[in-house]
């Protein structure tokens, strides 16, 4: 390898590692979002599927669309606050799938499930400067939702 392949070799992956800091970070902050903005003022929220009880900071955030696909990733329809056992449970259980469905429709209209189904095959891939923004977004709104709880 040439030293200005080489350079380019450590650019990409300084890029890459980067990036994915990047989307650890945003997963973080909008994680946070997702289960301070469906909490209660006493932090308290109820898992999306099977409505149990669960504190903010407990909850997982259910995807209805897996997270892997980018497009739905962080869409907000597509994520919401959940129990840890409805989160691993779900793609094993159809009646759970259903359930989840059913309220995304409740919530969203008739025309959801087909929204995100579509979305979900989008390509998408952000730039840094996306991210960012997409990070400095939630944790604006995390900070707002903070100061109205407990």
């Amino acid at each position: 390898m040439k030293n200005s392949e080489l350079i380019y070799y450590i650019q990409i992956k300084n890029l890459k590692a980067n990036g994915m800091s990047l989307q650890k970070r945003l997963d973080e902050v909008f994680s946070d979002f997702i289960r301070l903005k469906e909490s209660d003022d006493n932090g308290w929220c109820r898992c999306f599927v099977c409505n149990n009880p669960i504190y903010w900071k407990s909850a997982v955030v259910l995807h209805y669309i897996k997270r892997t696909y980018k497009a739905t990733r962080w869409d907000e329809r597509n994520c919401h606050a959940g129990c840890v056992r409805c989160n691993g449970e779900e793609e094993k259980n159809t009646n759970l799938m259903l359930i989840h469905a059913r309220k995304l429709i409740d919530l969203y209209g008739a025309d959801i499930i087909n929204q995100l189904a579509q979305l979900k095959q989008a390509h998408v891939h952000y730039s840094r400067f996306e991210l960012e923004d997409k990070i400095k977004y939630y944790s604006q709104k995390v900070k707002e939702l903070l100061k109205n709880k407990i």
